[in-house]
């Protein structure tokens, strides 16, 4: 029974060695397997993703891209990290194991020596099955940590097994995008590069163009030229400097440098706003930035900006500052300027009709730059020789304005520059008509005659127009010289050459010509050809808008009318009398008003002549006289110092009967300061030609003797 009992006992412990084994496998079999499985699920946990790229971006940049890598490599470096630690856990796990088997050791001893009290027998199979039991219990154990990390390691090599194609794949996509990224960002670079260069074009173009606008707005300032020809220079265009101005607009002045405040003060300039053009080169002549060089020119600008304004007493003093301050300078520009400067004092004293002074400046210049040699020095020379001689002839003293011209005339005659032969041009001209004024009428068309020959063929539009001009005075000089069929022929010469032109300085020449032909067949008493003419003026020009060419066809309709009245066709002329007063009757400029005025007075005297033809029709005359009346006192009422006018009423009144108001008109006729005096006199003689009838003869009387007592109180 004991024998029994003891192998009960060890059969017993047998199974608790081996419950206690298949636990221990159990125990360590387990948590490898879920290790495995966390592995697993840890490592899927971080699957290599790109990093949050807009893909749709196409300016990835380089840096973009090396994030990326770096965060992938993060990742990377997180998952081997990992994959250590479980296999760190599982060495700890399998020392454990160990330490547990080593108790089942201990407590498989304690129960040995527990059956050793049963017998040898008992005892020796009791020591059998403890080997066994210990054998068992460390194949176990081995077995176990092999199988423990058998199984880790396949579970790692079946996860890299099952993972490495879609990681290469991602890899492949990575390096692909990576390679798209890079792609686009030197495409992104070429564009930016092509963009950058295409501004920096843009912005040195803008520069350019700036500074070709300032330089010839400059250079339109610094020219040598009246108030008059300041005003009439063309437009340019001046958008550039416009459009900087405005871009300094933005900024605050206190910021401004010298070019800041030159480039404001020419676009105020520009725009005519010359008040502010002033205050911003004031400011540019203060500002700590701005060179010696510039200093000069910017006073000088401001010195024609004055007399922009008229005012031409601190534009004088502006000139005087630059002469003092750098008269004494060797340095071409600063002697350029204080020669410009010079020559514009001249020309603002000439404004301020203090001519004498103006002349004295004009000899300085000439003094002071005759023998210069730079081109700008002799341009300036020139145009104040020029400049002296209409002086001179404003003062009468054309024996020496002749002289000032004749020395451009002879300085510069074989000069090729541009400037100085339009120069010597006007000079010749200008020679011509102080020449007539004097009389000299063959020497005035022979100065004319050189302007023909030398500038006929030249094809510059300025040229062009001073020879029009030449051919314009050589005609008027012979028709002064009652050369009419020569002046006629010259006239014609001009139509001929000029009549198709279209620039405006060449049509108002050849408007004019016209007319001077017409009048001058009126003279010859060619009277229908004097019309055509009249009519071809009227036709060519009729519906120009330019003031220049609107003169001279009223001119034409009124000459119209008078020749038509010479001819009896008093109808005729009052029509055409009625076109010139309804097509200029509201206009405003005095020339064009002046027109008016003659054509209405013109109107009446026709009306005047008309009741004279009809004498003998008592009611009609009556009415025609009345009306007559009516019309010349409108035309002294639009011109009252026109003797003409007085003179025709005072014969409708005498014919009206109303001698005492007849007298008193005349007298105010002789006195008139436009047709008045002799010339009055002698027209209305000729007007008692007209339809003669009785009571001329008491208004010839009074006349001649109204006109006794005005000669005496001329000689009184």
């Amino acid at each position: 029974m004991e024998i029994r009992a003891h192998l009960c006992f060890a059969l017993l412990s047998i199974c608790f060695c081996q419950s206690i084994t298949m636990d221990a496998l159990a125990a360590d079999t387990q948590p490898a397997k879920s290790n495995s499985s966390n592995n697993t699920a840890n490592l899927k946990a971080v699957d290599i993703q790109p990093t949050n790229t807009n893909t749709s971006n196409d300016t990835a940049s380089k840096d973009d891209l090396n994030a990326q890598k770096e965060l992938f490599q993060l990742q990377l470096d997180a998952k081997k990290e990992l994959l250590q630690k479980d296999i760190e856990a599982q060495s700890k796990r399998i020392d454990s194991f160990e330490k547990r088997i080593d108790d089942q050791t201990s407590r498989i001893s304690d129960i040995g020596s527990g059956i050793d009290r049963f017998g040898l027998l008992i005892s020796l199979l009791g020591i059998s099955i403890t080997v066994v039991i210990v054998l068992v219990g460390f194949l176990g154990y081995r077995t176990a940590k092999a199988d423990a990390k058998q199984t880790a390691e396949e579970v790692a090599s079946k996860w890299f097994e099952d993972n490495h194609k879609s990681l290469n794949s991602r890899m492949e996509e990575l390096e692909s995008r990576a390679t798209q990224a890079s792609k686009k960002i030197d495409d992104h670079e070429d564009i930016v590069t092509q963009k950058s260069n295409e501004f920096n074009a843009t912005v040195k173009a803008s520069e350019k163009k700036l500074n070709d606008q300032m330089e010839i707005l400059q250079r339109q300032l610094s020219q040598p030229s009246t108030r008059k020809e300041l005003e009439e220079q063309p437009f340019r265009d001046n958008s550039a400097i416009e459009q900087k101005a405005e871009q300094l607009k933005q900024l605050p002045e206190t910021e401004y440098k010298f070019n800041d405040w030159n480039t404001r003060a020419f676009a105020a300039y520009s725009e005519g706003e010359y008040e502010a053009a002033i205050f911003y080169w004031d400011k540019a002549i203060s500002s700590s930035d701005i060179q010696p060089q510039n200093q000069a020119q910017i006073i000088f600008n401001k010195g024609v900006t004055l007399t922009r304004l008229n005012r031409h007493e601190e534009a004088i003093a502006i000139y005087d500052l630059i002469i003092t301050k750098f008269g004494a300078s060797t340095d071409l520009n600063l002697r350029e300027l204080v020669a410009i400067s010079m020559f514009s004092k001249g020309a603002r004293l000439n404004q301020l009709n203090l001519n004498e002074e103006a002349i004295a400046v004009y000899d300085a210049v000439t003094t002071e730059f005759g023998t210069a040699d730079e081109l700008n020095l002799s341009e300036l020379f020139a145009n104040a020789m020029f400049n002296k001689g209409v002086t001179l002839g404003q003062l009468n003293r054309s024996e020496e304005a002749i002289a000032a011209y004749e020395a451009v005339i002879s300085k510069f005659s074989s000069a090729v520059e541009l400037n100085l032969r339009e120069l010597v041009a006007r000079a010749m001209i200008n020679k011509g008509v102080t020449l007539a004024r004097l009389s000299r009428n063959e020497e005035a068309v022979a100065a004319y005659e050189t302007v023909i020959t030398k500038f006929g063929t030249a094809e510059e539009l300025s040229f062009r127009e001073k020879v029009a001009n030449a051919m314009a005075n050589k005609g008027i000089a012979l028709t002064q010289q009652n050369r009419n069929e020569e002046a006629i022929a010259a006239f014609e010469a001009i139509i001929t050459k000029f009549g198709t032109a279209e620039e405006l300085n060449l049509r108002e020449p050849v408007a004019n010509t016209m007319v001077n032909k017409g009048v001058t067949l009126d003279k010859l008493n060619r009277n229908e050809e004097a019309i055509a003419a009249y009519d071809a003026v009227i036709i060519k020009f009729g519906t120009a808008e330019e003031l220049n060419l609107r003169e001279p066809v009223a001119k034409a309709m009124n000459n119209k009318g008078v020749t038509l009245g010479k001819l009896n066709r008093n109808e005729e002329a009052i029509a055409t009398y009625d076109i010139a007063i309804t097509q200029f009757g509201t206009a405003e400029e005095l020339s064009l008003r002046e027109q008016v005025a003659q054509a209405i007075n013109n109107k009446g005297f026709s009306l005047l002549c008309k009741a004279k033809a009809n004498w003998e029709n008592v009611h009609l005359a009556k009415e025609l006289l009345i009306s007559a009346n009516n019309t010349c006192n409108l035309a002294i009422l639009k011109k009252s110092g026109n003797g003409i006018a007085h003179g025709n009423l005072a014969y409708i009144t005498w014919l009206q009967g109303d001698a005492v108001a007849a007298e008193q008109h005349f007298k105010t006729a002789l006195a008139a300061a436009t047709n008045g005096g002799e010339s009055l006199y002698k027209a209305t003689l000729t007007d008692f030609e007209i339809h003669p009838i009785a009571p001329d003869q008491g208004f010839r009387e009074l006349v001649e003797k109204l006109w006794a007592e005005y000669q005496r109180s001329q000689h009184s």
